[in-house]
């Protein structure tokens, strides 16, 4: 413990010799204070609260982490170790020896890189973990404490002056991690069994901050100590993170199907892959030869083989696809996260409560009456499980949607050569046969959806066709075929190529049940962990709490705590059944002040 020593000044007007001391401000009952020594005449003694030097004994002290983990006390545990200040009205001491000075009577202890990288290896291998870069300040540590009776305890994300932190333009950093599933495994494998297909369940904790003062010279005019204590509490989010194979199923679906579309695509690219279209084409172009005079009986389609089609470009583009399942799927209002890609389901606490309970968390976790229990119940269930659902159902749609409107952009360019032949001698006998007179190439390019719709364009081309052998037929032939080859080509390739890809439009039906396997593991975790109660949340803990707003049950472990000490944690996180030697009660972001004695008793403050 540092020692710094100062002068003692006061303002206190000794009148008389001293009667009785009283060593705490519960006595105080008036602006003027008897006291004295044993015996003897009655004195009064005066204090002024506007200048109150050398009239106390103070503590404060701020600690981001304490409680217990598994056999580790971490109160007690040096790399956990707070920011303890006291002053007995002459001296103020603080601790740890390497702490900083932060003001008069205050001093600030970060915890370091290389105590957070030894706690981290200690803490139960690694089921609590705690960032290892603190130059976010997100681990601070403060205490303050002055002999006018004004002291200040505080932790967590804190200014270098003991304030909370405002909001950085970023978002507040994370705290901690805490693996719960690792930690049921080795207190209740019962109900870390009882978890389903998950690999990893763990609670993500934001930024945190507790920050306690009391102002003892204010409190003791008044007779009332508590009315001059103010407790402030950050509990910037709270998120449970689950790892399972399952959501990494949908994941898997979708990608085969997104791979399933890619490779019908390639496979139009195959000779013979629209054959489809060559029987209807073949009797539309008939059709069209016969129901010109100059032609029919006269121009007809080689026989055989008169059609092939090709395909000469498809391609398509599933980005869009691809998109949705790698982007982390979430709800309006923020309660869930779904990550298919990393197979993980993130459940902000705040948001989920929320939702539940419209009105009552407007400020998120922060803002709540002293001792909150944050209760998961079947109200809770039953509002994640529907949000969750309706995210994924969501999800399926627009992926859906998204592979209908990919398939219907697929870009196509596709041939048909039409092979023609000329009646060699008076039609219909043709005594002289059929004379190749070459070939009529009619070319549609552009997506199905305009193939589909008969507005992709067609260019026919007859360069090919022979027309030293056709002479006058020539105009004649080309101008009857372009007509019907230009309305129909298109629709005709549409046809085709939607019955090939009509199933890739959407996802497969195994996407229902694997998407409903998701909100069981997800419904599972929860039941199991916060619904059976097995793993309880509170926030801004505190200590003989004012009255108002009403505040929930202190915690009992700390019910040893002294008169006249006042604490705040912004976090608590408990097992329920964990055996004495594998307690579990974690606090986060704590600050403490008191007791504070009226000098020169100090009795109740022994140490100071």
């Amino acid at each position: 413990m540092q020692r710094i020593a100062r002068g003692a000044g006061t303002v206190i007007a000794l009148a008389l010799a001293l009667t009785a001391v009283s060593p705490t401000l519960g006595a105080w009952n008036d602006r003027e204070w008897v006291q004295g020594s044993g015996g003897g005449e009655a004195g009064v003694r005066t204090l002024d609260c506007t200048a109150p030097t050398g009239a106390f004994a103070t503590r404060g002290e701020g600690k981001t982490l304490g409680g217990a983990l598994l056999g580790y006390d971490l109160d007690n545990v040096a790399q956990a170790a707070g920011m303890l200040v006291t002053n007995n009205g002459s001296r103020v001491l603080y601790s740890p020896a390497g702490a900083s000075a932060a003001g008069a009577d205050a001093f600030a202890n970060p915890l370091n890189v290389t105590a957070l990288r030894t706690l981290n290896a200690n803490l139960g291998n690694g089921i609590l973990q705690l960032p290892l870069d603190n130059t976010t300040g997100v681990i601070g540590q403060y205490g303050e404490a002055h002999s006018t009776g004004r002291s200040t305890g505080a932790s967590g994300y804190v200014t270098n002056t003991g304030g909370i932190g405002l909001k950085p333009g970023n978002g507040y950093p994370d705290l901690a991690t805490l693996r719960l599933s690792s930690l049921l495994a080795q207190i209740n494998p019962g109900v870390a069994s009882a978890l389903g297909n998950v690999s990893d369940v763990s609670l993500k904790i934001g930024a945190v901050a507790g920050r306690a003062t009391v102002d003892g010279c204010a409190g003791t005019w008044a007779n009332d100590l508590a009315s001059t204590v103010t407790r402030d509490y950050l509990a910037a989010a709270l998120r449970t993170q689950l790892a399972s194979p399952t959501v990494g199923t949908v994941a898997g679906i979708a990608n085969t199907a997104v791979v399933d579309l890619q490779s019908a695509v390639t496979g139009l690219l195959s000779p013979g892959a629209l054959n489809g279209i060559i029987t209807p084409l073949t009797a539309l172009l008939n059709t069209a030869l016969g129901a010109n005079g100059l032609l029919s009986g006269v121009i007809r389609l080689k026989s055989p083989n008169g059609i092939t089609v090709t395909v000469e470009q498809a391609t398509v583009d599933t980005t869009a696809v691809t998109g949705l399942i790698t982007t982390p799927l979430t709800d309006s209002g923020g309660v869930v996260t779904v990550n298919l890609s990393s197979g993980t389901v993130s459940v902000d606490t705040a948001a989920l409560l929320a939702k539940a309970y419209p009105g009552s968390y407007g400020n998120g976790l922060n803002g709540l009456a002293p001792n909150t229990q944050l209760l998961v119940n079947s109200t809770v269930l039953n509002t994640l499980h529907t949000v969750l659902t309706q995210v994924l159902t969501d999800w399926v749609a627009q992926v859906n949607q998204r592979l209908a409107q990919t398939v219907d952009a697929l870009n196509l360019k596709v041939k048909a050569a039409i092979g023609l032949e000329l009646c060699v001698g008076i039609a219909p006998l043709c005594l002289g046969g059929w004379s190749n007179v070459g070939t009529l190439n009619a070319t549609v390019t552009g997506s199905l959806a305009a193939m589909r719709a008969g507005t992709a364009p067609v260019v026919v081309d007859a360069s090919l066709l022979n027309g030293g052998l056709l002479g006058g037929l020539l105009s004649t032939l080309v101008s009857a075929l372009t007509t019907p080859l230009l309305n129909n080509l298109g629709q005709l390739v549409a046809g085709v190529v939607d019955g090939v890809l009509g199933v890739h439009r959407a996802l497969p039906a195994t996407v229902t049940p694997a998407v409903a396997a998701i909100v069981s593991v997800t419904d599972g975790v929860f039941q199991a962990i916060y619904g059976n109660g097995i793993v309880s949340l509170a926030v801004n803990l505190q200590n003989a709490p004012n009255a108002s707003p009403t505040p929930g049950p202190a915690p009992p472990d700390w019910s040893s705590l002294p008169a006249g000490r006042f604490d705040v944690a912004a976090l608590r996180i408990g097992v329920l059944g964990a055996l004495s030697t594998n307690d579990v009660r974690i606090y986060l972001g704590r600050g403490s002040v008191g007791r504070i004695c009226v000098l020169p008793s100090t009795a109740a403050c022994a140490g100071y």
